[in-house]
């Protein structure tokens, strides 16, 4: 038997993750009474928003305003898809960073219209310039066990790409079960294995709850060694996948320890 971490840190992705998918606008002050409720209740690093076009993601056009009126509490990170969400993200006062690629090309073809490869280079630049501004850079890498084109991912394909990212100096890689299709001895395999190859990284699991796996996956990834969760309080209808809740992780975790 693996033996858990004594402590482990819930990053709340809601604000940005779960709302972006709603289809009626939510007003800017709803959106920060939600991230301030969080703050409130414990939670101290949160994707707060995304630097994205307004076209593509119309809910995340309010992403100047949100950073300048936030709370400063604790690690608020933003997604920054490109060059140019990187540019309005630092003028907006933005201090840690948030990128993304898949390791399936066709799920990157669909989403951002270039490949696994294409994506990483075009990433290069981006973390070291943000990496010389001593911004914090997380790297979110998707699709790492299956993909919704592809089917399953190879173990070695995943573990492949994540070194990309270590070697171009990022601070954390988070890994993500995108579609919901992770088992635990699959969350489990690939987390021993990122915390073998990578024990200086930080390492954050991304479970989805689309077949309800999500706790039971973190609890596999947690025997790995894995000490920091992504989550959602906010859990929409909307969404093709949804995030294991905050509030079921923390009850689990708080029984654990009693």
């Amino acid at each position: 038997m693996y033996s858990l971490p004594k402590n482990v840190t819930l990053i709340e992705v809601g604000p940005r993750d779960s709302l972006q998918n709603e289809k009626n606008s939510i007003p800017t002050d709803q959106k920060l009474a939600f991230i301030h409720a969080l703050q409130r209740a414990g939670i101290h690093e949160m994707e707060v928003t995304s630097f994205v076009s307004p076209k593509w993601v119309p809910q995340m056009s309010d992403s100047k305003e949100i950073m300048n009126r936030v709370n400063k509490q604790g690690r608020q990170l933003v997604l920054t898809p490109n060059a140019h969400g990187v540019e309005n993200a630092l003028k907006a006062g933005a201090d840690s960073m948030a990128v993304f690629v898949g390791v399936s090309d066709t799920f990157n073809q669909h989403n951002i219209n270039q490949s696994t490869t294409e994506s990483t280079e075009t990433l290069r630049p981006i973390i070291n310039r943000l990496k010389n501004n001593h911004q914090f850079v997380r790297a979110c890498i998707s699709t790492a066990f299956h993909c919704p084109y592809e089917g399953f991912i190879p173990l070695e394909k995943t573990l492949a790409l994540c070194k990309k990212f270590v070697d171009m100096g990022v601070d954390e890689l988070s890994v993500a079960d995108t579609d919901g299709m992770a088992n635990p001895l699959a969350s489990f395999t690939l987390f021993h294995e990122l915390k073998k190859q990578f024990p200086d990284i930080l390492l954050t699991a991304h479970f989805y709850d689309t077949y309800k796996f999500g706790l039971a996956n973190i609890y596999a990834s947690m025997q790995a060694g894995i000490d920091m969760d992504k989550i959602c309080a906010a859990v929409d209808e909307v969404a093709p996948y949804l995030s294991r809740p905050i509030e079921t992780a923390m009850y689990n975790l708080y029984r654990r320890k009693q």
